[in-house]
């Protein structure tokens, strides 16, 4: 089970005037195309609702404002500004994973974790045999990314290996991947949940994610998940067969017996 660990630039809550700031959004999504817009991309014709762009959360039209503008004429920093009403903290949060999600897929590499797939097996007599079988982490180039949502993408690796990548805030919130039939996505998380990560550039969240600890990305699923635990079981189920506490070939026989005889049976068996 993995454990949710916080990626934090600040305490975006601790203030008034820090809340209104993690409501500030520096990400959006291109209405034409679906991809991660920052605002310091825009030319200056691209300002205001002319931008073309749409919260990732609610779907909003947005408003860009100061975009294209030059340091020196702006009073306020570049940001995204929600036609109709607020952004809520919602919709800064998911700006924020949009926005890892790009950073993520323009460093052309993403850093695999390690994989520990581990199998049980119980002995007749109740003793149970815990084997582990592990893969160490890699780092793989990224050759492509297909954006599915503002928290998900869906990367083809530089070797061809497909891997969907979904950004989320805690363990509750994190659904269980693609589960349709017979589809099985190897896929990775990584936890975050700090809004202010929507106003980051794309450069400072390249190097937030340098520095992203270990327990905050986890497998959901891997490419050798199976073998990975055939493996573990058919070593646990040796280790049982050498203490004599499984069946094996003699279960059709002594399987019958109650619980408490099996093993003197399987003793005898194997006299």
């Amino acid at each position: 089970q993995p454990i949710a660990a916080n990626w934090s630039m600040a305490d975006a809550r601790s203030s008034p005037e820090a809340t209104q700031s993690a409501l500030s959004m520096a990400w959006a999504t291109d209405a034409e195309t679906g991809q991660p817009v920052y605002i310091e991309e825009l030319p200056r014709e691209r300002t205001g609702q002319a931008c073309g762009c749409l919260c990732p959360a609610c779907g909003s039209r947005l408003e860009a404002k100061n975009a294209g503008k030059p340091l020196q004429e702006r009073r306020l920093r570049a940001h995204f500004a929600h036609s109709a009403g607020t952004a809520t903290f919602r919709c800064a949060i998911v700006a924020a994973r949009l926005a890892a999600l790009r950073a993520l897929s323009e460093q052309n590499q993403i850093a695999l974790p390690g994989r520990d797939v581990r199998a049980t097996v119980t002995g007749i007599t109740g003793k149970q045999y815990v084997v582990t079988r592990s893969l160490q982490g890699e780092t793989a180039p990224i050759k492509s990314v297909d954006y599915q949502d503002a928290a998900t993408a869906i990367l083809t690796l530089g070797d061809g290996r497909t891997l969907r990548v979904e950004m989320v805030g805690s363990l509750e919130e994190a659904g269980g991947g693609d589960d349709r039939p017979g589809v099985l996505v190897p896929t990775i998380r990584i936890y975050l949940s700090d809004p202010a990560l929507a106003l980051g550039s794309a450069e400072e969240l390249r190097q937030h994610l340098k520095l992203l600890p270990e327990s905050a990305t986890c497998w959901v699923r891997h490419w050798q998940d199976e073998e990975l635990r055939r493996q573990a079981e058919d070593e646990a189920q040796a280790l049982a067969a050498e203490a004599v506490d499984i069946l094996g070939e003699h279960a059709p026989d002594l399987e019958a017996l109650p619980p408490e005889l099996r093993r003197q049976g399987l003793l005898h068996a194997l006299a």
